[in-house]
């Protein structure tokens, strides 16, 4: 690695308040590969003296306006910044080969300056300076500070859940999954409900294997999906068991409400499954406990394991109750007959929970208490932390049992236009704004395979994944969104009629099924990835695909076809990345929600996906739109 020295000229902030300071603090960092180097600067202004909150408003787009780069090797740079103000570089050495897919040998060369203008040299780097404003630790990595931190990750989503050890030094993270386990609802006579005990067992079996295997632990992170909570009384005990989001008393409830006026409050369109809506269903049938207390789901685990009881910003922003700048919206829940109480303090992803019950503590095989800190506790905001992106104008697409497909933001967008194409304003982890749209996504192919496998033999998705590759494309599609695709029970059959009731070919086979399930998925990501770009007026020059479809290599493929964008897919494992890697940014491992991208960078595992380019598939496009027309 050749050294390399940078002067970098950052240009003065463009105040929104005449009387705004215009003091600046630059932070420079350089990340460091066999291949590349990232340079960062951080820049803070004074606070307005005209902003009653004291708050600085200033653009997110700040450019660097020159970078000299003294070196015998010719590079190429790329300048970004991210919704947190962080602006960056990459900057990479042309003709030394491909990059590595995972360099593990990534040194963070960390230093924080008062000045304008920064001079750094990656061999020698200047000594970091803590901001006297922080309490958190500061590591120098360049001397030797590289010990390891290890976090514990428990990552529930809605059909299964796992636990994850990581072990996160300044650089990098590695990680090892100790547990999985099903989640499986039940149903009960009066509805469908979360199996909350057998969810609690399961995490507290994990964290005690994660504790055993890894040994000392600096505290554990709990994610979620969002919307569904359970009810704690006044006693502290939880009031029955949590109801599932495709149970049916919400049906035709979501009509009823004023859409128009929440989404100016909330920023969130009206769905069935919203944590409103299933509070009013609950109101209406006189089964809200006035004196109870509302908590989504990670929020209840961290509950039953510290006894605190609180509400993780990015879950709250769900919910269709709370205002994205930041806390519920008491207009709402006053319209909607419902009482104040229910509604907990809220917290910041980063914040200590508490520590472990003192019974767990034995129970766990510990020497002392862990604490519990909350994450960005909605698993997508966790997996959208960890997107390792090298700029701003991105695309992301978390795709697991659902899809969310958007862009980050550093203001929610509410306009009519908005509201009409359902997007919503959700929450990320360092208060950035997640715009995005959210439809069912691999949950129809699991539906799929629960179908077919009731003749009693086994499926294997990537098998249909590879047979599906070999059919035609883009013969039959469908709205992912559909109503009649929104519950359980014979999806292939509902799939066919579907496309018999929309006048296209109907699928026949197993493979064909699955290659309309995947088709239409892409169209959706394609559609719905170009809508947010336009409505909220952001470039997007690539897409990051996380989750569990970055396996599905003809859905990563098809998307970039349909999008003619490059798809950077991966990591698989974003979410409980993201919670590991939040932790770390909340304990002082990590500094700054682009750094730790740089980490999330360093340590996945990514694979790119051009476009090919295709008359078919823009004639698919136009189909897909048709489809949508009425609904729009």
């Amino acid at each position: 690695m050749p050294t390399v020295s940078a002067e970098v000229t950052v240009p003065e902030f463009q105040s929104g308040e005449p009387s705004a300071s215009r003091d600046t603090t630059t932070q420079y960092a350089a990340w460091r590969t066999p291949r590349s180097v990232l340079l960062s600067c951080q820049l803070s202004r004074g606070r307005s003296a005209s902003t009653a909150s004291g708050a600085s408003r200033c653009s997110t787009r700040r450019r660097f306006t020159t970078v000299t780069l003294l070196s015998p090797h010719e590079w190429t740079w790329t300048r970004a910044c991210s919704p947190t103000g962080l602006v960056y570089i990459v900057l990479t050495v042309v003709g030394l080969g491909p990059p590595s897919p995972c360099p593990g040998s990534a040194i963070g060369l960390l230093t924080r300056q008062g000045l304008s203008k920064t001079r750094g040299t990656s061999g020698v780097p200047p000594e970091r300076r803590p901001d006297p404003r922080s309490t958190r630790p500061v590591r120098n990595l360049e001397r030797g500070d590289l010990s390891t931190d290890t976090y514990v990750a428990v990552d529930l989503g809605a059909t299964s859940g796992r636990v994850i050890v990581g072990r996160v030094s300044g650089r990098s993270v590695t990680t090892d999954t100790v547990a999985r386990f099903p989640n499986e609802p039940l149903s009960w006579p009066d509805g469908l409900h979360w199996n909350l005990p057998a969810i609690y067992q399961n995490v507290l079996d994990g964290v005690r294997r994660a504790v055993r295997d890894a040994g000392d632990v600096r505290g554990v992170g709990i994610d979620s999906w969002g919307v569904d909570y359970g009810l704690v009384g006044a006693d502290g005990r939880l009031i029955g068991l949590p109801y599932h989001y495709r149970d049916a008393r919400t049906r035709g409830l979501a009509d009823e409400l004023d859409e128009a006026a929440l989404y100016r409050r909330t920023g969130v369109p009206n769905q069935e499954i919203n944590t409103l809506t299933q509070l009013v269903a609950e109101r209406r049938a006189g089964a809200l406990d006035p004196s109870a207390r509302l908590v989504f789901i990670a929020d209840l685990l961290a509950y039953l394991l510290t006894g605190q009881l609180g509400a993780e910003r990015t879950l709250a922003s769900t919910s269709q109750l709370f205002d994205p700048a930041g806390h519920w919206s008491e207009e709402t829940i006053d319209a909607h007959g419902l009482p104040r109480r229910l509604f907990p303090e809220t917290r910041r992803a980063g914040d200590v929970i508490g520590e472990l019950r003192a019974g767990l503590v034995d129970d766990l095989g510990l020497r002392a208490a862990l604490p519990v800190r909350a994450v960005a506790a909605h698993d997508t905001a966790s997996a959208v932390a960890a997107v390792p992106a090298a700029g701003d104008d991105v695309a992301y697409i978390s795709c697991g049992t659902w899809a969310l497909a958007g862009v980050e933001l550093d203001r929610p967008i509410r306009s009519e236009a908005s509201r009409a194409a359902g997007f919503t304003n959700e929450l990320g982890a360092a208060g950035s704004v997640r715009y995005q749209k959210n439809l069912t996504a691999l949950w129809i192919l699991s539906e799929c395979l629960r179908t077919w496998s009731r003749d009693g033999r086994a499926r294997d998705l990537p098998a249909l994944v590879r047979a599906a590759a070999d059919v035609p494309g883009f013969t039959g599609i469908v709205d992912p969104d559909a109503p009649e695709l929104a519950r359980p029970g014979d999806m292939p059959g509902k799939i066919a009629r579907f496309c018999e009731r929309t006048g296209q070919p109907v699928p026949a086979t197993e493979a064909e099924t699955t290659r309309c399930v995947i088709d239409s998925l892409a169209l959706a990501f394609a559609h719905y990835v170009g809508q947010a770009a336009h409505l909220s007026g952001s470039r997007v020059d690539v897409v990051h695909l996380v989750g569990g479809g970055a396996n599905n290599t003809l859905l990563c493929q098809l998307t970039a076809d349909a999008t003619g964008l490059p798809v950077v897919a991966g990591p698989v494992e974003a979410t409980a990345l993201g919670n590991l890697l939040v932790q770390a940014l909340g304990a002082g491992t990590a500094d700054e929600l682009v750094a730790v991208r740089a980490m999330s960078a360093a340590s996945s595992r990514t694979a790119r996906y051009e476009p090919r380019g295709s008359p078919a598939v823009e004639t698919a496009r136009r189909r897909f739109e048709a489809l949508l027309a009425p609904a729009s």
